[in-house]
């Protein structure tokens, strides 16, 4: 079979000259060098697939599809939503989101993956502080007071729980506090109790800021607080000087 008879789904590439063929007698139209050069980039371009074929066709590796929903993703993202944005098997995910966590760890680039909030999040480098600190310039004090610190503290433990009730714990006011926590985005609404109080619980963003991966993260209170009976007895006096207000 001759060049000119194979199939065409054959994998022989044939460069023919451009120019007329070679004439012995009279050297008419034989190829210079240059224009062999350009025959056979024409031939090699001609197998390459168009930009972005490739990619159409698989779609964008796993890895890079999770990098991009967690960097856009203003909150973390769970396994069962990541899964679920991937049309992943969870453990497959998981073990993808695993391999990724040791490669962009704490000192290895300028982000980190994390868990934390119960799902994956990325966030800058501890490293990177200096620098960063240069360009978010905070304005004010961003410092939570104590009364914020003591009432966040309630809300954690406690959650969900209603203002009236941690004023109760506290023994005073808390309102300027829970304000401060609604606009920081600590703590949010979570429905009404049997009273028709508002309760409140702590956000996504609570667990972030503090770097917790979940709220069983929290410290363990056992060993730090009064026991049983102090508390009963706290409680109960509390009671007795908010009912001696309202009086």
């Amino acid at each position: 079979m001759s060049e000119h008879d194979a199939p065409e789904d054959s994998n022989v590439i044939t460069l023919r000259p451009r120019t007329a063929p070679h004439d012995a007698a009279t050297g008419a139209g034989v190829p210079s060098d240059a224009q062999r050069a350009d025959a056979a980039i024409g031939a090699i371009a001609e197998l390459r697939p168009t930009p972005g074929a490739v990619e159409d066709a698989i779609g964008p590796a796993l890895e890079h599809q999770l990098e991009a929903l967690l960097f856009v993703s203003p909150t973390p993202l769970s396994t069962a939503q990541l899964a679920e944005l991937t049309e992943q098997d969870e453990d497959d995910l998981h073990e993808c989101l695993l391999d990724m966590m040791s490669s962009w760890a704490e000192g290895a680039r300028g982000i980190v993956l994390e868990r934390v909030a119960g799902g994956w999040a990325m966030r800058a480098s501890d490293r990177c502080r200096v620098q960063l600190g240069r360009l978010t310039r905070p304005q004010g004090d961003t410092k939570l007071s104590p009364s914020a610190v003591e009432t966040l503290a309630i809300v954690s433990y406690l959650q969900p729980v209603s203002r009236p009730d941690i004023a109760k714990i506290r023994g005073v006011s808390v309102d300027a506090a829970m304000t401060g926590l609604l606009e920081r985005g600590f703590v949010e609404e979570a429905g009404r109790g049997e009273t028709g109080a508002v309760l409140f619980r702590t956000t996504a963003h609570f667990e972030r800021a503090f770097g917790l991966s979940s709220l069983g993260a929290l410290p363990e209170l056992e060993g730090f607080g009064p026991g049983d009976d102090e508390v009963a007895r706290m409680k109960a006096q509390l009671e007795k000087m908010a009912e001696a207000r309202v009086e």
